[in-house]
C-alpha cells in the first residue's frame, strides 16, 4: 500500500467507488436542477454578501491561500468573510486583516495521524476505513448543519476535498466553488480545473477569479501581536542573543520522513555558517524535534540555540523577521519565512514539485535533485538512497553563501 498524506491513495476499488458516486450524483443533480436552482451549475450570481472560505489542510496550504483572501477582501470590501480551518492552523488567520471571522474545527478527513492509510494489515485497514468514512460523514453533517444557520451565500473550498464539498452543500450555500481533486464535482455550482503545474498561490487565485476577485498583490500575509513580539524578545535574551547579532534560523525536520535530511549534513551546514559568517544559529521546530536537534548540536563543534517547541506559529514569524536567512526542508516554517520576507534556502525533497509548492519568498534558493521518481508524494521513501540522501552539505553551503552574498549586495541586511 502506497502511503500518501496529501492525496487519496487510489486503489482499483476506490477508483470504482468514486466513479460510481460521481456518476449517480451527477444524474441526481440534473434531475434536482429541474426543481431547484440550488443544483444548477454555471448560473450567474450576485456579488457575495456573506462569504465562507475553506482551507482545511496544513499550515503551508493555509499560508499559500492568503493572497486569495486579500483578493477577496479588496474585491468585496463590504462582504462578511469567514474562514473555516483546522484548529491547529487557526492561529495563522486570527490576526489576518482580510477576514471577519475564523471558524476552527476538528475535521477527521484532514487528520493525518489517524488516517487508516497508515494501517498495514489489509483487513484492519478496511475496517478502519469504514469507521473513518463514518466519522467524516458525521462531522460533515454536523458542521454543515451549524453553518446552515449562518446563511452564507457563497462558499469556496480551496482544497477541493470531497468532504469539504459535501459540507458546503449541507450548509446550504447557493453558490459553491472549488477545484475538485478526487470527486464530488456534482456538489458544486462553479468549478475550475487549472493547470496542475501552476504554483499553489496562482491556483487559489484562479479559484477566486470565478467570482470576479482580482489580485493586486501576491505576497503571503502573516500578522502577529505585540505579545508575540515580546515573547520572541524574551527568548532571545534568555539565550544571550543581542539585537545586532547575525541570526540564521534552521528548520531541519518535517513530519514526513521523505522530506528529511541527515543529522551530520545539517551539522556541517550549521558549522559552516558559524565559522565563515559568524552567524548565531537558531534551530526551530516542534517539541518532537527537540531531541533530534540535540543530536545535530552534539555533532557540531560550536554552540547553537535549540528553540524547538518554544514558539508558536505567529512567534515563529516574529523570529524569522529578525533573521538574515532561514534554511530548512520543504515544510511550513519555510512558508512562514516567505510570508515575512526573509530569504529562504530550502533543502527540497523531490517528492513534491517546487514549481507548485516552493515558498514564494522574495529571495530564495531551492536545493534539490532531479530524479525519475519525482513528485511521488510518498511519506516514506522505499528506496535505499532517497533524493534527499543525494544532496551534499557542500551544495547547500554553496547555495547559502550565494544567498548571503546576494543579500549583502542588495542590502537585505
Amino acid at each position: 500500500m502506497v502511503q500518501r498524506y496529501d492525496k487519496v491513495v487510489y486503489t482499483r476499488g476506490l477508483i470504482t467507488a468514486i466513479w460510481l458516486v460521481d456518476a449517480v450524483g451527477n444524474i441526481v443533480r440534473q434531475i434536482l436542477a429541474f426543481f431547484s436552482p440550488f443544483w444548477r451549475q454555471g448560473q450567474p450570481f450576485l456579488p457575495p454578501r456573506r462569504l465562507l472560505v475553506l482551507r482545511t489542510e496544513q499550515i503551508g496550504d493555509v499560508l499559500l491561500t492568503t493572497p486569495a483572501l486579500r483578493a477577496l477582501r479588496e474585491s468585496f470590501p463590504d462582504a462578511y468573510i469567514a474562514a473555516l480551518v483546522q484548529k491547529m492552523t487557526a492561529p495563522l488567520l486570527q490576526t489576518n486583516p482580510h477576514l471577519d471571522e475564523v471558524i476552527a474545527c476538528s475535521l477527521p478527513w484532514c487528520d493525518r495521524d489517524r488516517h487508516p492509510i497508515q494501517i498495514r494489515h489489509p483487513l484492519r485497514r478496511r475496517l478502519a476505513s469504514i469507521g473513518y468514512h463514518w466519522r467524516c460523514l458525521k462531522t460533515a453533517m454536523q458542521v454543515g448543519a451549524q453553518l446552515r444557520k449562518r446563511r452564507f451565500d457563497v462558499a469556496i473550498s480551496f482544497g477541493g476535498h470531497p468532504y469539504d464539498l459535501l459540507l458546503i452543500a449541507i450548509a446550504g450555500c447557493p453558490v459553491r466553488i472549488a477545484s475538485p481533486v478526487t470527486g464530488g464535482a456534482f456538489l458544486l455550482t462553479h468549478m475550475t480545473f487549472p493547470d496542475e503545474g501552476r504554483h499553489e498561490v496562482e491556483r487559489c487565485l484562479d479559484i477566486v477569479a470565478l467570482i470576479g476577485a482580482q489580485a493586486t498583490d501576491r505576497r503571503l500575509v502573516l500578522r502577529w501581536t505585540p505579545d508575540d513580539e515580546a515573547v520572541v524578545t524574551r527568548k532571545l535574551q534568555e539565550h544571550g542573543i543581542k539585537e545586532k547579532d547575525f541570526l540564521v534560523a534552521i528548520h531541519p525536520f518535517s513530519v514526513e520522513p521523505s522530506r528529511n535530511w541527515r543529522v551530520d549534513c545539517w551539522a556541517s551546514v550549521a558549522q559552516a555558517l558559524i565559522r565563515k559568517w559568524g552567524a548565531t544559529v537558531l534551530f526551530v521546530g516542534s517539541s518532537k524535534d527537540r531531541e533530534k536537534v540535540a543530536e545535530i548540536q552534539r555533532v557540531m563543534a560550536s554552540p547553537s540555540v535549540n528553540l524547538c517547541g518554544e514558539l508558536s506559529l505567529l512567534q515563529l514569524g516574529a523570529l524569522f523577521e529578525r533573521c538574515a536567512l532561514m534554511i530548512g526542508v520543504n515544510s511550513a516554517p519555510a512558508h512562514i519565512a516567505a510570508a515575512v520576507g526573509t530569504p529562504v534556502v530550502s533543502v527540497w525533497s523531490s517528492a513534491y514539485r517546487p514549481e507548485k509548492w516552493a515558498p514564494p519568498a522574495p529571495v530564495r534558493r531551492i536545493v534539490a535533485k532531479s530524479v525519475p521518481c519525482a513528485d511521488c508524494r510518498l511519506m516514506t521513501c522505499p528506496l535505499p538512497v532517497s533524493c534527499m540522501d543525494m544532496i551534499t552539505p557542500d551544495e547547500v553551503i554553496a547555495a547559502v553563501e550565494e544567498m548571503l552574498s546576494h543579500c549583502r549586495r542588495e542590502k537585505h541586511f
